[in-house]
């Protein structure tokens, strides 16, 4: 585990041999490396949506002192949350200052940059940058940390992301480049950037899957580096809109089409109960799933939805396993309602025929959700007691005015 790898460097009874070392970095890598996904959630690496707000989160907060290196400086020294605020106020916003500071330097600004990460790769405890006092401040104390940690990974780590980094930016132009470092309204990033690091640092403390809280928050942190009307540009309101009515519907359980038909080829006297107590419980994971996510990011909405489409899925682990898998009775007994007439092997033919179906529309909306920008998620749970309601009737009588009512609560 991150957290019992990082606590042994502290234990002096450790060979420090290089061939030792060089084993614990192999470990070290591997370990804060992306972690698959029970969900197949994109990183922030690969998600083509984050691929620049992700390169402007680095290029303003990373380059003087990764996250990776900042953590494990973090687990070394144990650091409380006021620590944690002199080394951001006095180191990372020193460096990202820097790196503002390069928009006069236009024409030849992507050189200047390069300079600049040479300075950032100066690890000497005395640097002479007389006409720059608080970078040459900023660098020593981040290079005392470097030179406490006797592993030299902190120091490895961002040697290796930094190069990273100038690998990725050399397809950009100066202009480009420019570009990228023309981002507002810094107050509400560097509060955010603070909270990245100090629920990190909890997750350290508490022991808490690291690899896993990293890519969450900082997902959550690269989100305001996108334009406000990304989220529009990337999927578009009619998409949007139809996806989130069909899962607040209970898509994920019953396709709503399917069960419109269904529901209007139903010929019972106690049709109207049937309906009822079959919505009910197919609806019921989906409200619960609601009141879960009420307090959560929309990262971890996103994450959380996911898991969810996919424990519809297939059998897996969630905390909704139960609700869901009384929703998927419901729908089995709803059925039994509709095929009751049919024959055995008709009924056995069109039960396949409609798991099927199912299956496939559950396997479309993961593909078509895992599209949306996380920005665009913070309205997409809405499912309430009238919605609910509505949907019943509807399905009850087929109004044309039950169904507009309806489509309005999915309306932006």
């Amino acid at each position: 585990m991150f957290i019992k790898l990082l606590s042994s460097f502290l234990n002096p009874d450790l060979d420090d041999s290089s061939e030792h070392l060089s084993e614990k970095r192999v470990q070290l890598k591997k370990i804060t490396e992306k972690m698959p996904y029970e969900t197949e959630i994109k990183d922030p690496v690969t998600n083509p949506d984050l691929i620049i707000p992700g390169l402007r989160e680095e290029l303003l907060y990373e380059t003087i002192l990764n996250l990776n290196s900042f953590l494990f400086i973090i687990e070394i020294n144990n650091m409380s949350d006021k620590y944690l605020e002199k080394i951001i106020e006095t180191v990372i916003f020193i460096g990202r200052n820097k790196i503002l500071n390069l928009k006069k330097h236009k024409n030849n600004l992507k050189d200047e940059l390069w300079k600049l990460f040479d300075i950032f790769s100066n690890f000497s405890r005395k640097i002479d940058l007389s006409k720059d006092s608080k970078l040459k401040k900023a660098l020593e104390f981040r290079n005392y940390y470097f030179d406490r940690d006797k592993s030299q990974i902190a120091k490895s780590l961002f040697i290796e992301e930094l190069h990273e980094l100038k690998k990725n930016l050399q397809k950009y132009s100066s202009d480009e480049i420019l570009e990228l470092i023309e981002v507002k309204d810094f107050d509400t990033k560097d509060f955010k950037y603070s909270k990245m690091i100090k629920a990190l640092r909890r997750s350290i403390i508490e022991t808490q899957n690291l690899s896993k809280s990293i890519q969450r928050e900082k997902r959550e942190f690269i989100q305001e580096f996108i334009e406000s009307n990304a989220p529009i540009s990337q999927y578009n309101h009619k998409k949007l809109n139809e996806i989130r009515m069909e899962f607040n519907l209970g898509g994920s359980i019953f396709e709503p089409n399917l069960l419109f038909q269904i529901c209007s080829d139903l010929i019972l006297g106690e049709k109207e109960e049937v309906i009822v107590k079959a919505i009910s419980k197919i609806l019921k994971p989906i409200e619960n799933l609601e009141l879960y996510l009420r307090h959560k990011t929309n990262t971890e909405r996103k994450e959380e939805i996911l898991k969810f489409l996919y424990s519809c899925l297939k059998e897996q682990a969630s905390k909704f396993r139960d609700e869901i898998d009384d929703a998927f009775r419901a729908r089995s007994e709803l059925m039994g309602k509709y095929l009751e007439k049919e024959t055995e092997q008709s009924i056995i033919q069109k039960e396949k025929s409609i798991d099927k179906y199912q299956e496939n529309f559950i396997q479309d909306m993961i593909s078509r959700f895992s599209e949306i920008n996380e920005a665009a998620l913070t309205n997409f749970m809405v499912i309430n007691k009238d919605i609910v309601h509505k949907y019943i009737r509807f399905l009850n009588t087929g109004s044309t005015k039950e169904k507009s009512s309806l489509i309005e609560h999915f309306s932006e």
